[in-house]
């Protein structure tokens, strides 16, 4: 662009001539900018400050932000660390690390809970070996009541690493089906 602007050719010429060495690597409004930057007075070629461009990203400082609190999502981070959102998320990649949700166990069975469980399933065995029913039943479950509801939050772990199991809250066990002093359903 610098010999066709110094040989004194328009913005569109220099750019047909210039495609038809190179293909298709300048477009018209490209070389009009050029043009008009030199016609200014400014040859300086070199890359200079621009507001926008993205600020650079310490993989080291981002390893130690996850390390210290895993559960940070990608906001927070790029809140911290001053950086865009899609840097963070790119340079979580590069590291390694992988957002994996939280294994939870729906709650923990006391033996009181045990011992009803293996009795009504007894007693269903008996009931079903006198009077077969169980082809009628469509489905049959616990309702859980929870009283503390907290919120589950992912973790950035290596992707060969699993998530540490951790009970829900305590919730109140409530059977569906509850069985009558007789035994009968």
């Amino acid at each position: 662009m610098f010999y066709e602007f110094h040989k004194g050719n328009k913005a569109a010429e220099a750019t047909k001539n210039i495609c038809r060495v190179y293909k298709d690597v300048l477009s018209v409004r490209k070389c009009q900018w050029w043009f008009r930057k030199l016609k200014s007075g400014d040859f300086d070629l070199s890359d200079c400050h621009r507001s926008g461009r993205p600020v650079e990203l310490d993989s080291n400082l981002l390893r130690t932000e996850v390390e210290t609190d895993a559960r940070q999502t990608i906001q927070q981070l790029s809140e911290k660390l001053i950086s865009s959102w899609s840097s963070v998320q790119e340079h979580l990649k590069e590291i390694g690390n992988v957002n994996k949700q939280r294994v939870s166990f729906p709650h923990k069975f006391s033996d009181d809970n045990k011992v009803q469980l293996i009795n009504i399933c007894n007693s269903l065995i008996t009931r079903h070996e006198k009077e077969p029913f169980l082809h009628q039943i469509v489905t049959g479950d616990e309702k859980l009541i929870l009283y503390v509801n907290t919120k589950c939050k992912n973790r950035w772990l290596s992707p060969d690493l699993n998530p540490i199991p951790t009970d829900k809250p305590d919730s109140l066990v409530v059977p569906l089906v509850e069985q009558s002093r007789d035994n009968s359903f």
